[in-house]
């Protein structure tokens, strides 16, 4: 009777080599299309948070932005000052901000021949300008963890106040009243925050001059 033989299982070298890849015998012990997947998830995740995660504002960073809305997250703006009051909205098929009312009449296109006039913005481009400038502005400080409306910050009759309407969230509205003892920056009142807070009155000063201008330009 033949002795029978225990085949002994390849080396672990070979086992390895089970799977191929275009052909040749792949090195690694798992298979080429689970490692494929894998790299699949992991670009997508990168990219997800490159897109996505990459350009979210952290919490303490937001906390001191003076806005919390870009332009283009903004769908209508209301402009109140002691000189009167504007809304702007944006169109929907032109994506631009426009008050409600008779527009402005388009200036005719000069000739090539005459002086070059003085390049001046339009209601629309202003405004976008304004909030994002904004909303770059950091607050100094907090000086009050309370909307004030104190005659001593000049916020019980603002200068300017903004209510900020977007797409997506809940409205917000500051108010800016007066300067500070020192007059390096000015008292606002932030109602998404609940707080009062000191603003440096760089580029402050023109932004509430362009937000002034504004509600003089809307229609009446």
């Amino acid at each position: 009777m033949p002795r029978r033989t225990r085949q002994t299982p390849p080396p672990l070298r070979e086992r390895r080599s089970r799977y191929t890849l275009f052909g040749r015998p792949w090195p690694l012990p798992v298979s080429p299309v689970a490692v494929g997947l894998l790299l699949a998830f992991a670009l997508a995740a990168g990219l997800a948070w490159y897109f996505e995660g990459r350009y979210e504002t952290p919490p303490a960073e937001a906390a001191k932005l003076v806005t919390p809305y870009k332009a283009d997250q903004v769908k209508e703006v209301v402009l109140t000052s002691p000189s009167g009051k504007a809304t702007y909205d944006r169109d929907e098929t032109t994506g631009k901000f426009a008050a409600p009312g008779p527009q402005p009449t388009v200036t005719p296109t000069p000739s090539p021949e005459s002086t070059p006039a003085p390049v001046q913005l339009g209601p629309a481009t202003q405004l976008e300008s304004l909030l994002n400038q904004l909303h770059d502005l950091k607050v100094d400080r907090v000086v009050e963890n309370t909307p004030s409306a104190s005659a001593e910050f000049g916020l019980d009759q603002p200068q300017l106040t903004l209510q900020l309407v977007p797409k997506k969230g809940a409205p917000t509205t500051i108010a800016i009243g007066r300067l500070n003892p020192n007059e390096t920056a000015y008292y606002v009142r932030r109602e998404d925050r609940k707080d009062t807070a000191l603003v440096s009155r760089y580029t402050l000063d023109d932004l509430m001059k362009v937000a002034t201008d504004l509600i003089k330009q809307a229609p009446s």
